[in-house]
């Protein structure tokens, strides 16, 4: 959910880096597990997932029905105007048709408050969600911690890890009752020691139930502002998995080796986000294991998968397209999130002309005397001139409440302070954007 970063190679069809193990997949048959992460509605209204869907298809037309796997690593659903005016549940709608198989949740898709996901998880989905250590006050998984997939005589274990910063990402009160005391968590204490026990808890009930590898799915990133929960200290502080497929960070990593705390190699890979490229695991009926991602421009666009998710994308797409092309206001300039010298983005580390004039209708809306917007909040740019109702939800996608209350000088200080803990060294979603000062 962060700054996208690229890592190694490129996108289109990246190097393949392969590992060898002892186990020989099913009956001779390469496995592929194809996945995704940070997709964000996709920069496309939903378009993306017709070629996620074409994708699919071709690979069970080499591979076989039974040996191809879709599966998600969080942040599909919120990020565009698909999500924010169905609160999800168009994206899950299109989820289903494009043949998801699993997904976890990632710190946005608690944007829509708890009932939502909830709801989401147990009733719109057609594809479980996982994760092992999204828990309830007492230490109980909320989902599945893990799925078992037989792919002829080989069984393949799925650990869900959703990141720790969703206690703080999304509203802290999503996950408290009515008292304020906290009846959800996702294993943070502890500097990151509760969270590789709960994965390692995990890996070893899905090895003993017969797993002959162990894919993490996982929205943790590689980010240093997210230690000590980075996927490569998850890999570093456990054993026994064998692939990480990751999220969170926005990365693009085709393919990189960690070592676990046995000195074992581990493949990690991410894909970027907004549908950028797709992800493919390949289990060979050798033991080999490789990662590689696949530019969905590739993607055969005839196939009947692709047109069916079409047709509902465009179905969906009529729903919404007359109120988001509403025009609600003009600008004689741009409205920016980047540095105007340097085109870099900007909002998370320093005042941009959107970011102030996000924080300026607050305070106007609620007759403040200051407002604070953070800069993660602000997400997209706004060309000059008309504005439409579309372009507001693409800068402001959370559907986050705002909040009049009344503090000390010394507090605003302090939020101020605190925002501004990481300028000059690196980018910071909590970095505030100002009215009134």
């Amino acid at each position: 959910m962060r700054a996208k970063k690229l890592v190694a190679l490129g996108l289109s069809l990246a190097t393949v880096s392969a590992m060898a193990l002892p186990v020989s997949a099913a009956d001779g048959q390469d496995i592929v597990v194809l996945y995704t992460n940070d997709v964000h509605c996709t920069n496309d209204d939903g378009m993306a997932y017709a070629a996620i869907a074409g994708y699919k298809a071709q690979m069970q037309q080499q591979y076989g029905n039974d040996y191809v796997t879709l599966v998600d690593n969080g942040d599909a659903i919120q990020g565009g105007i698909l999500g924010s005016m169905s609160k999800g549940s168009w994206i899950v709608e299109i989820m289903n048709k494009a043949g998801y198989d699993m997904a976890i949740p990632g710190n946005h898709e608690f944007d829509f408050q708890m009932d939502t996901f909830l709801d989401i998880a147990n009733n719109q989905a057609q594809y479980p969600y996982l994760s092992c250590n999204f828990v309830n006050k007492d230490g109980s998984p909320v989902l599945d911690s893990y799925k078992m997939v037989t792919y002829g005589n080989v069984d393949v274990a799925y650990v869900g890890i959703s990141t720790p910063e969703t206690m703080t990402k999304a509203a802290p009160a999503y996950f408290q009752n009515e008292q304020g005391e906290y009846i959800y968590g996702f294993c943070q204490g502890d500097n990151g020691q509760e969270l590789y026990d709960q994965v390692q808890k995990t890996v070893d009930e899905a090895i003993a139930a017969g797993a002959e590898y162990v894919v993490a799915l996982a929205h943790l990133g590689d980010d240093t502002e997210s230690s000590p929960w980075m996927s490569t200290e998850v890999i570093a502080n456990t054993s026994g998995i064998d692939v990480v497929l990751d999220g969170h960070s926005h990365s693009t990593v085709p393919s990189q080796t960690v070592k676990n705390e046995k000195g074992e190699d581990v493949l990690l890979s991410q894909t970027g986000t907004k549908a950028e490229s797709i992800g493919k695991l390949t289990i060979s009926a050798d033991g080999k294991l490789s990662t590689e991602l696949v530019a969905l421009a590739d993607v055969d666009t005839t196939s009947d998968a692709y047109n069916q998710v079409k047709s509902t994308v465009e179905s969906i797409q009529k729903q919404y397209q007359d109120k988001a092309n509403e025009v609600v206001a003009t600008s004689k300039v741009e409205l920016t999130t980047k540095d105007p010298v340097t085109g870099e983005r900007a909002v998370r580390s320093a005042e941009t002309n959107l970011g102030d004039l996000c924080a300026d209708a607050y305070r106007a809306l609620l007759d403040a005397d200051v407002a604070f917007v953070n800069g993660g909040g602000v997400r997209a740019d706004i060309a000059a001139g008309e504005i439409t109702y579309g372009d507001i939800i693409a800068v402001h996608p959370f559907g986050n409440l705002a909040c009049l209350v009344e503090v000390s000088g010394q507090q605003i200080l302090d939020a101020l302070e605190h925002g501004s803990a990481y300028a000059g060294e690196s980018e910071n979603g909590g970095f505030l954007q100002v009215s009134g000062l």
